[in-house]
């Protein structure tokens, strides 16, 4: 992984990404495997936070002995930075919002996004010219079954690694994912359907809020739903939903 896909990375989690480098950064992780693998992990990182408590985070024995020398400064400077950050991310949501509140909000206002592919899982041939594997009908079964996320979430992802193009299979991908409160994942897979003009990108915006709620991201979350509120010329469906959200991260 390059120099600029780090410096993407850490100004997404500072908050400070433009919208140039926010669909720069979607092209990276759609094509870059280690690009995602070091997303995820800084995900990951955010995710163990949410469930730390505040005194015993300070009083971490890890994070007081990264910061006594000698250490490596290439290896132990990462940490303390990634403790550093993790420490005021911490801070912030023990004065502003538990993550058992912010995650019931974002179940409270999760909705099914219904199959709109060409083609039909659920039955026999369509009037669309190609009909897709039958891997990918057998996904998409699944997925039409909006009580069954977590199946659906573990077969799209085979159907994602094997066409790693295919924004609209990412999209449902996502959608399961939050659907299974999978969240940090689910913003990884939904970030680069945001960041390209797609028949998915605005409801993409819609779930990646609700996954970026979920992780505790609430600025992410904020700028995700307030890009889809302001979509211009759409009947938005989820309107009530997302201003719900937006709502609960700005307090």
């Amino acid at each position: 992984m390059n120099a600029r896909t780090e410096q993407l990375i850490e100004l997404y989690f500072a908050n400070e990404l433009s919208e140039p480098e926010t669909r720069e950064l979607g092209s990276l992780l759609q094509n870059d495997t280690s690009a995602r693998a070091e997303f995820e992990w800084q995900r990951g990182l955010a995710g163990q936070v949410s469930r730390l408590s505040l005194s015993g985070s300070i009083q971490n024995t890890g994070w007081r002995e990264a910061a006594k020398p000698p250490f490596r400064t290439v290896t132990m400077m990462r940490r303390i930075m990634a403790a550093a950050a993790a420490l005021a991310a911490l801070v912030v949501a023990w004065y502003v919002l538990t993550p058992q509140k912010m995650d019931s909000v974002v179940a409270g206002n999760y909705t099914h996004y219904p199959n709109k592919m060409p083609f039909r899982s659920l039955g026999g041939p369509t009037d669309s010219d190609e009909q897709p594997p039958q891997n990918v009908l057998d996904a998409f079964r699944l997925y039409d079954d909006a009580e069954r996320p977590a199946e659906a979430a573990r077969a799209l992802a085979g159907i994602v690694s094997a066409y790693p193009d295919k924004l609209d299979y990412r999209f449902y991908y996502g959608v399961a994912l939050v659907g299974d409160k999978q969240y940090a994942t689910a913003a990884t897979a939904l970030l680069p359907v945001t960041a390209a003009e797609n028949t998915y990108q605005t409801p993409a915006f819609y779930y990646l809020g609700l996954a970026l709620a979920g992780t505790g991201d609430k600025a992410g979350a904020a700028r995700a739903l307030q890009a889809y509120l302001n979509t211009p010329g759409e009947v938005l469906t989820y309107r009530e939903q997302a201003a719900n959200v937006l709502k609960a991260v700005e307090k």
